[in-house]
């Protein structure tokens, strides 16, 4: 408003018209300025003040040459400074922001200043490493033994340590350093790439071997014509072929439900061995003493399941190994029992006749 009323004066101004018209005209807009005129300079006078306190915070807590990059402080400036051409300020404002602004600039334009000196101090220094970093590249091109690649990486730091360098600049050199020592690296990596094939090979062979043993006590199992003696001999075989392959444990629980079933079945043929002699009283005792012993495993055995399942930080895969395990033996124990209950009441028969 202040600025369209400034604008229709001027106007009127240079209108040919007459006096009495154009006096008349003027008076009008002079009530209209009494009334944006003051508005405006209030509106001037916060927008001055809220100006200056934002200098003042800038300079106080912003402005620091030691945390901040003199760079961003520079960019900072200028737009404080473009705002301040932008904005209608007051005089007194306008010269204060103006003097502050310009004090931070000095200081930024010396601070700049000992960069760029700085900067070309570094950059002779960085040419000097530079040449014993060539120097390194052709070494490790040659293939030299570990100790020379070592010594002259060693000096190359010390070096680095001993001058004057800009963070960037180590930055960069330790990077060159890397890419000096690339043939080196890629040899490495070839070695561990080898490394990781064998181990892979073995894993795979290991794996073969597993799945074997499994296949072979299932068909065990599942044979109910093979004798006492031939159990015996297949178990004593399974067990060679597992100590050959070194399993880790988790490897050999994957077995141990078969494995466990086959000891159950081997038992249970040796007591049946056993009932084919001729005194029954006594060889049923002596089933029914195993029989005992045999619950008391598969009773131990359960509780340190328990145990090993409660106890650790099991994935899902191995929890769930662990709980078909105890259902199995949990299983087993219940068997055992009942056989032990019929056994107790035919040898109280017996001993009664």
């Amino acid at each position: 408003f202040a600025a369209r009323v400034n604008s229709l004066r001027k106007e009127i101004i240079k209108i040919h018209m007459r006096i009495s018209l154009k006096n008349k005209l003027l008076k009008r807009l002079t009530i209209i300025g009494d009334v944006v005129f003051p508005k405006r300079k209030q509106f001037i006078d916060q927008i001055s003040d809220e100006f200056t306190k934002l200098i003042d915070c800038f300079m106080s807590k912003t402005f620091d040459l030691h945390r901040q990059p003199f760079f961003v402080l520079k960019e900072q400036i200028k737009s404080f400074q473009n705002i301040a051409k932008k904005f209608t300020l007051n005089t007194e404002s306008f010269t204060n922001c103006r003097l502050k602004l310009s004090e931070c600039w000095d200081k930024v334009k010396i601070a700049e200043k000992s960069y760029k000196k700085e900067k070309q101090k570094s950059k002779e220094s960085v040419n000097q490493i530079m040449k014993k970093i060539h120097n390194l590249k052709s070494i490790c091109e040659k293939d030299p033994n570990v100790s020379v690649i070592e010594k002259e990486e060693s000096e190359i730091f010390n070096l680095i340590k001993s001058l004057e360098l800009r963070k960037e600049d180590i930055k960069f050199l330790k990077h060159k350093i890397r890419e000096a020592k690339g043939p080196i690296f890629k040899k490495e990596e070839i070695k561990k790439i080898d490394k990781l094939k064998t181990v892979n090979n073995k894993e795979d062979i290991k794996k073969t071997k597993l799945e074997k043993i499994k296949q072979t006590l299932t068909s065990l199992l599942e044979n109910k014509d093979l004798n006492f003696e031939e159990l015996c001999q297949e178990k004593i075989q399974i067990e060679k072929e597992i100590e050959a392959i070194n399993l880790l444990k988790f490897e050999k629980l994957m077995l141990e439900k078969q494995l466990r079933e086959l000891n159950h079945i081997i038992e249970d043929k040796k007591e049946n061995v056993n009932l084919n002699t001729s005194d029954e009283l006594k060889n049923m005792l002596a089933i029914f003493e195993n029989k005992k012993k045999r619950r008391l495993n598969v009773k131990s055995h359960v509780d340190n399941l328990n145990k090993e399942l409660s106890g650790s930080g099991l994935d899902f895969e191995k929890a769930m190994l662990y709980r078909d395990l105890i259902d199995s033996e949990k299983q087993r124990l219940e068997k055992i029992d009942s056989e032990i209950s019929e056994l107790e009441e035919k040898i109280a028969d017996l001993e009664s006749n």
